[in-house]
């Protein structure tokens, strides 16, 4: 869930907030501005690092879901087990129940990394913007802190959505593997019954 409570100040309060002439102020604020802006970038790479991981992973158990649960369902003939009954319908139902979790889970790890075109970061006619620099240092500084702190704003919500995602994710790779443990359980007492 996101925080949009964090954020209830409009950019005019930003800027009439700022408004002080004290530069040892203006200067911390600009300061941490920017610092909350790049460990917001940190912010996304890592993000992004675990969406692709997660992605990976998914993507390798579902191959081997998809290859291995076909034959394995081929395979095992028809005989009934204690309690389980018919192994194939069990199976079968577990196969295809993993396989869409997965498939889910890959979804919502492609969701936590695809480019956003919303995304924003400094741009040059940002940083050099000829009427703030004109203006001075002190307003250049109370400039960039409000700019910054929009862009901080914006990205922030956007990570948030991105976490989430890769939370949903994560949830739905385990609840797929976890799926999987009935199929080894059949498939151990299928050989069991088999070989004894």
């Amino acid at each position: 869930m996101s925080d949009t409570k964090q954020f209830t100040l409009s950019e005019d309060e930003i800027i009439e907030r700022l408004r002080t002439d004290d530069p040892e102020i203006v200067d911390t604020i600009h300061t941490m501005c920017l610092d909350v802006l790049y460990k917001e970038e940190d912010r996304t790479k890592s993000l992004d690092a675990k969406g692709s991981t997660l992605l990976g992973m998914s993507g390798l158990s579902s191959s081997l879901v998809f290859s291995l649960g076909g034959l394995l369902i081929e395979k095992i003939k028809a005989v009934t087990l204690p309690v389980i009954g018919d192994p194939v319908q069990g199976i079968g139902c577990f196969y295809i129940s993993s396989s869409v979790t997965l498939l889910l889970s890959i979804l919502f790890a492609l969701l936590s990394v695809r480019a956003r075109a919303d995304f924003r970061q400094m741009k040059d006619e940002d940083i050099f913007r000829t009427d703030m620099i004109e203006a001075g240092n002190g307003p250049y500084k109370r400039y960039m802190a409000t700019h910054a702190w929009k862009v901080y704003q914006n990205n922030f919500m956007i990570n948030e959505k991105k976490g989430n995602h890769l939370r949903t994710g994560h949830v739905l790779f385990f609840a797929g593997l976890l799926q999987l443990l009935p199929i080894i359980i059949i498939i151990g007492l299928y050989a069991f019954m088999k070989g004894g």
